[in-house]
């Protein structure tokens, strides 16, 4: 996130502290590009001002093709044993950049 958005150092500094107390051990995302160097994204562009920016469009796209698998791939290995799927009622998600109703 980082390089995507080329933050300054105070920004950088700020983001790692909040990673870093958040409690979350490991960050995952369908967009490759967060964990690789510039040189191999993909989604986004490899220009210093990241322009063409990917289009709402597109980032809808790609949330759409991908929230269900992943949503259905988060449950199975949270579960994994420990309970019956058929005792699960509910299933809230929240997302910050999925803009697709009902959601997942």
């Amino acid at each position: 996130m980082q390089l995507v958005y080329a933050m300054n150092n105070a920004d950088n500094r700020k983001l790692k502290y909040l990673y870093h107390h958040s409690g979350i051990d490991y960050r995952y995302s369908v967009i490759p590009d967060y964990s690789r160097d510039v040189n191999g994204w993909e989604f986004y562009p490899q220009t210093e001002n990241l322009e063409p920016f990917p289009s709402l469009e597109q980032r809808i796209s790609l949330f759409n093709k991908t929230a269900g698998p992943l949503s259905v791939t988060a449950i199975q290995e949270c579960i994994n044993g420990l309970i019956n799927g058929d005792e699960i009622t509910h299933l809230i998600t929240v997302s910050c950049t999925g803009m697709s109703a009902p959601g997942p």
